[in-house]
């Protein structure tokens, strides 16, 4: 019987495959637990086209990505903090305040799970951070002063 998988199957395939299976293993094992549809051509239509869908946007991010790259490679984000008389923060500079400072002083839209701070932020100068955007790892240069 063929079947559509509706979600990734250990040794049989991934999710939106065509794949023929034995008539029982389809009907009580992958069917009745959700894991995949019997196929037609109407539904083997509808999961092309959704995954045709799924790959341009996934092709617009990576494009979307590597400008953002260029935009961020090498540049200097300025974060103010309050300090007390030694210099040092009264709170660690977080990935959502990285994120707001790029997105105020260089118009991109960072997510806070592609910022990468290997040790805290906790006094004024400079700091290297790393940023993954899909394939691209950018460095840039997080400069804390104190208010």
């Amino acid at each position: 019987m063929k079947v559509i998988l509706l979600k990734d199957v250990k040794g049989v395939g991934v999710r939106g495959v065509v794949k023929e299976v034995s008539d029982g293993f389809a009907v009580n094992s992958l069917i009745p637990r959700g894991l995949a549809e019997q196929a037609s051509i109407a539904k083997i239509a509808k999961i092309t086209a959704e995954l045709e869908t799924q790959k341009e946007h996934q092709d617009a991010r990576h494009a979307q990505h590597a400008v953002d790259a260029k935009k961020l490679a090498d540049v200097r984000v300025t974060i103010s903090a309050r300090t007390n008389t030694s210099g040092t923060l009264y709170k660690n500079i977080t990935t959502e305040e990285v994120v707001h400072a790029i997105a105020a002083q260089h118009h991109v839209t960072v997510d806070t799970k592609a910022i990468h701070i290997d040790h805290p932020i906790k006094t004024i100068g400079d700091s290297l951070i790393e940023i993954h955007l899909g394939n691209h790892k950018i460095h840039t240069t997080v400069t804390v002063v104190g208010e």
